[in-house]
């Protein structure tokens, strides 16, 4: 949170930590990917540099940082105890390659100097003031490199409208004096008694029972700081945009599900004078038209001039990987949805990213023609499958002295019971053998070394270290070797 010190707002998230995780969209070989495909030649994700405003704790930016060990990484967040937390996990991690700061973003606007390739603010725009936001966009314009590219997520309008209602609900009974566990305790009986069906329900009203019902499900430390917060402005995409604009930025795309066609033009649809200004139109047409909430939207400087046509052969520098399991003949994406490949040469493509998954497969290597790319690019806006601008920073074959990241091992080494894979993503490791023997992989032990280990970490039986590293090579958690 990005506010003065002296104000509340601030000290609330010393007071209930808010919860940080790898976010996979805001990943440099994620944005490079979408930076190719618009022909925009991005900095290389192994080298470049990335700032992310109000970073938290900087966990995001430590999943980076330990997958890109030449690369630089730089975050700021007002809140001291975050980035103390953050900064005591990059040493834990042995991380020379980033730097977390105290810093107010009305402020960074005049001390913080450099250019980064990649500018992630997530979580930010639409939970703060207005003066805080207005200070966003200038902040990335003075510090965003000629190739740069900016994420900035938020909730956007329509769909917020749904949102302001659930919040307003709550707020309505919460005590203005009262403590966090009070307001949480409060928020959530008021939606427990309102989010049911009634039989006499509209569809305006089961919307509204709907909403509630999702925001019932959230985690504590979310629902005080989004939904009972001081601050939340839900924005309409097209003021978003006209921000970026002033500052000599423009709307590239949309990394959401379902938003790839945000950034470039219908095939039938011809280009307008200003086709950028026409992209952002559109993309603004279609939040209205499908209710939309959420954007993470990406930004680039003006003068970078992105193709707007999509151009399947351009994704042939690119790599991908799999989000989907075959089952008969058709397919499932890993977070639900069901669709079938009647094209046997990209049903064959689609098989061999399964099995290698969690590895990546240059997209030249899968001798798919223009429109069986096309079809490919279709899947990763369906969430089916991933693209990326650089090859994994992980290895799913396993060395002779296999080692996990060093943030894995520091964050074991706290008690957390959730790790940071080398894929930007989150694992969840219960089990108390698992763990300590994930904690032992520093890189040391031979295949004796790892029986030896196994059985120190109390495995039922000591040949079970081949089965501990099997998931740890499934779940991205391996280094290459160097």
């Amino acid at each position: 949170m990005l506010l003065d010190p002296t104000k509340s707002e601030a000290v609330a998230y010393d007071t209930v930590a808010f919860p940080t995780a790898p976010v996979v969209q805001t990943h440099p070989a994620r944005l490079a990917a979408m930076a190719s495909l618009h022909g925009i030649a991005a900095a290389d994700p192994a080298t470049a540099s990335v700032l992310e405003i109000a970073c938290g704790d900087g966990m995001n930016l430590l999943a980076m940082a330990v997958a890109a060990p030449e690369a630089s990484f730089t975050g700021f967040d007002l809140s001291p105890a975050a980035v103390a937390r953050g900064q005591q996990r990059a040493a834990a991690a042995g991380l020379g390659n980033i730097a977390l700061e105290v810093r107010d973003l009305l402020d960074a606007g005049e001390s913080l100097d450099g250019q980064f390739d990649y500018i992630v603010a997530h979580g930010l725009y639409a939970w703060v003031p207005g003066a805080v936001r207005e200070a966003v966009f200038p902040l990335i314009g003075r510090l965003l490199a000629p190739n740069g590219i900016a994420f900035v997520s938020y909730n956007t309008l329509p769909g917020g409208h749904f949102r302001m209602a659930v919040r307003d609900l709550m707020r309505h009974f919460v005590p203005a004096d009262a403590d966090p566990a009070t307001m949480l305790r409060t928020a959530r009986e008021v939606l427990t008694e309102f989010a049911p069906p009634q039989p006499d329900d509209g569809p305006a009203m089961a919307a509204y029972r709907h909403h509630a019902s999702l925001t019932l499900q959230q985690p504590d430390a979310l629902l005080f700081h989004d939904e009972l917060g001081r601050e939340y402005h839900p924005q309409l995409h097209s003021e978003v945009c006209a921000a970026a604009e002033r500052a000599g930025l423009i709307f590239l795309a949309d990394s959401g599900r379902g938003r790839f066609d945000d950034g470039f033009l219908p095939e039938e649809v011809a280009a307008e004078s200003d086709v950028h200004a026409q992209i952002a139109r559109l993309a603004q047409e279609r939040d209205f038209m499908k209710l939309r909430y959420f954007r993470r939207s990406l930004f680039a400087r003006a003068e970078a001039e992105p193709r707007r046509t999509l151009e399947p052969g351009a994704a042939r520098g690119l790599w991908a990987a799999s989000r989907c399991t075959r089952e008969g003949d058709g397919w499932r994406g890993n977070e639900g949805g069901e669709f079938a490949v009647k094209d046997p040469l990209l049903a064959a493509a689609l098989d061999r990213l399964a099995e290698a998954r969690p590895g990546r497969l240059p997209i030249a290597d899968l001798g798919l023609d223009d429109d069986r790319i096309r079809s490919l690019l279709h899947l990763f806006d369906l969430g089916a499958v991933e693209l990326f601008a650089a090859a994994a920073p992980f290895t799913t074959i396993p060395p002779e002295r296999p080692a996990v990241s060093p943030l894995v091992r520091a964050m074991l080494g706290e008690g957390l019971d959730v790790v940071c894979t080398l894929d930007h993503s989150v694992l969840r490791v219960d089990d108390p053998a698992l763990r300590a023997f994930l904690g032992g992989l520093d890189g040391s032990r031979d295949a004796g070394g790892l029986e030896a280990l196994a059985t120190e970490s109390r495995f039922a039986e000591p040949a079970q270290w081949r089965a501990a590293l099997d998931i740890a090579l499934r779940k991205a958690l391996i280094m290459p070797a160097a």
